[in-house]
């Protein structure tokens, strides 16, 4: 039996041969009773005045969907002027997971006014999205001026009461022009082989909201941002090195922090402040974006990611022990040629790539091994108010090299008294010194040229006390240490 709602005639083949400018939803229960569907053809230009609410037919089929359910998109375009709720717990939304070509169907979703800030509303766990497309409103400059989402979680359970399990995936899906591609408030979240273009941000695992108090009181909900999953995904274009304004804090995937928060133990020993924590993020390809990761590095894992062109600091680690991050290749170049960083030698540097190959900053106990970093413009690995971590098996080169690049016919190199090397432990600014006992060794620092801004291969600002630095290879430079500042 098949039940058919819309302006459509009730036979199968006749749906199928439906005219363009019909909304159809189907559901079918006999010949596929483990799905249902939802199916809107249109005619509609994308740039013209919506004909149809196509939300308000997905609404319905979510509505009337059992727990455990699969609804699946077959439609080209969907038109959707207010957020959709998703409350239906465990339903499984796929499409074709195709990109747009020609009459090809694709799967767009895409809000029709500026006044619609998303797409899908998700308050109930284990809602699992595969193979759709989902387009803002407005077409943007790498991320600059994006609004509105893709995907917001925000778990409730049934009396309206937020939980800290998401227990869900994404999959396979597209976003493009986003403020913020998905957003989510908990835990347990996978993103798989999904595309994130001109976005200001792909994927924000933020803050988890205040419990009231109920019964759930005893809950810790300063410690749920965790256990996300974030694997062999496509990031392109998101940020870049422009300089829009509105680009300013563009990043790839940020896992929430308390900027400034310390993550010293508090006296025993045992206890300190926890943010996000148990994240992985590996073996994904990030191009042409600004920061490719920001925030909490807490038990969390970093590796094996690709990291090229990023026009800021690539890997932003603030707050957070124990954490690791290995094996990702960063390139800051511009360019096909690996010895520049820009493709026209006559660029001033102030146009550059700017950034940091990887920053740590409040953040102890890590593992930094087996990085390949080039062509940044400032420190290829930057340590600040951070100590007993293992900086190991580093490649990094070029870095600072921009007045390298220049007219041919200038001579000789322009000098600006830059600061920055291959590695740099910094000088606290008061006797008590916070950057102490990492062991920095093994590492390759070389330049490729004989003229160079940076200036030294390792500086170690507070010192080396305990003789953790050694056995690094530096061409053409030296190790410095700084003197200590005494109050």
């Amino acid at each position: 039996m098949i039940r058919i709602f819309g302006q459509i005639e009730s036979k199968l083949n006749q749906i199928i041969q439906a005219p363009l400018n019909h909304n159809i939803t189907i559901f079918n229960e006999i010949i596929y009773p483990e799905w249902f569907g939802v199916c809107t053809y249109q005619v509609v230009d994308l740039v013209g005045p919506p004909l149809y609410n196509d939300n308000i037919v997905i609404q319905k089929a979510i509505n009337s969907a059992d727990i455990g359910g699969s609804l699946c998109l077959l439609g080209k375009f969907y038109r959707i002027n207010e957020v959709v709720n998703i409350d239906v717990e465990g339903l499984r939304i796929t499409g074709l997971g195709k990109y747009y070509s020609t009459d090809t169907p694709s799967n767009y979703l895409q809000p029709t006014t500026l006044n619609n800030q998303g797409v899908f509303k998700i308050s109930r766990p284990g809602i699992r999205i595969s193979d759709i497309n989902f387009t803002g409103n407005i077409s943007t400059n790498k991320g600059a001026g994006a609004i509105g989402f893709a995907l917001k979680y925000e778990i409730l359970d049934l009396n309206g009461i937020v939980i800290k399990d998401i227990d869900t995936g994404v999959n396979n899906c597209m976003f493009v022009d986003f403020n913020m591609a998905i957003m989510t408030r908990g835990a347990n979240l996978k993103v798989t082989n999904c595309t994130f273009t001109a976005c200001y941000i792909g994927i924000m695992a933020d803050k988890p909201l205040k419990t009231p108090i109920t019964n759930h009181s005893n809950d810790d909900v300063n410690a749920q941002t965790r256990s996300h999953v974030i694997t062999r995904n496509r990031f392109h274009s998101i940020g870049s090195s422009s300089k829009d304004a509105s680009l300013i804090g563009s990043a790839c995937i940020k896992i929430w922090n308390d900027t400034g928060i310390t993550s010293e133990s508090n006296g025993n020993g045992e206890n300190y402040i926890v943010r996000g924590y148990n994240n992985e993020i590996t073996t994904n390809h990030a191009d042409d974006c600004k920061t490719f990761f920001e925030g909490s590095l807490d038990r969390t894992k970093i590796d094996g990611n690709t990291i090229l062109t990023s026009g800021g600091t690539a890997i932003k680690a603030t707050t957070g022990n124990y954490g690791s991050i290995s094996n990702n290749l960063i390139d800051g170049s511009h360019t096909w040629n690996g010895n520049k960083l820009f493709p026209e030698t006559y660029n001033n540097s102030t146009s550059f790539p700017s950034g940091h190959g990887i920053h740590i900053n409040n953040s102890n106990y890590l593992t930094i091994n087996n990085n390949q970093i080039s062509n940044k413009r400032f420190n290829g690995i930057y340590i600040e108010k951070s100590r007993n971590s293992s900086i190991q098996n580093n490649t990094i080169h070029n870095f600072n090299r921009h007045a390298f690049i220049k007219k041919s016919t200038l001579a000789p190199e322009v000098q600006d008294g830059s600061t920055y090397c291959g590695i740099r432990i910094e000088k606290s600014p008061t006797k008590q010194k916070n950057n102490i006992q990492n062991i920095v060794s093994n590492n390759i620092i070389s330049i490729h040229h004989q003229k160079v801004e940076g200036k030294y291969g390792i500086y170690a600002g507070d010192g080396d006390d305990f003789e953790f630095i050694k056995d690094n290879f530096i061409l053409p430079t030296r190790i410095t240490t700084a003197p200590i500042l005494i109050d």
